[in-house]
C-alpha cells in the first residue's frame, strides 16, 4: 500500500482545521444562544415574583424546546470536535 503523498496530507490537514474551525463558531454561536436562553429564563422568573403571575405555557414550552435542542447540538458539535482532536493528535497532526 503506497503511503500517502505530502499534498495528499496537506489536504487532508486543510479540510480537518476548517471543519474545527466551522464546528468551533457553531459551539460559539450555540453557547451564546443558551445563554440568550438563561438570561431570558431569569428575567421571565423576575416577571413571576414581582407580579405574582404565570408564564404563559405556549410560548415556555416552545422555548424549552428551543432550548434543548440547542444543548442538544452543541452536545454533538462538542464530540465531533474532540473526535477531530483525537484523530489529528493520534496522527500527529495537533499544534503544540
Amino acid at each position: 500500500m503506497a503511503a500517502p503523498s505530502q499534498a495528499s496530507l496537506r489536504r487532508r490537514l486543510q479540510s480537518s482545521q476548517e471543519a474545527q474551525h466551522r464546528q468551533a463558531v457553531l459551539v460559539r454561536k450555540l453557547q451564546a444562544k443558551v445563554l440568550q436562553y438563561r438570561t431570558w429564563c431569569r428575567e421571565l422568573e423576575q416577571q413571576l415574583e414581582a407580579g405574582g403571575g404565570s408564564l404563559p405555557g405556549r410560548r415556555e414550552a416552545t422555548e424549552d424546546q428551543s432550548l434543548k435542542k440547542a444543548l442538544l447540538q452543541l452536545e454533538e458539535e462538542q464530540q465531533r470536535s474532540y473526535t477531530v482532536y483525537r484523530t489529528r493528535k493520534g496522527r500527529g497532526l495537533t499544534r503544540r
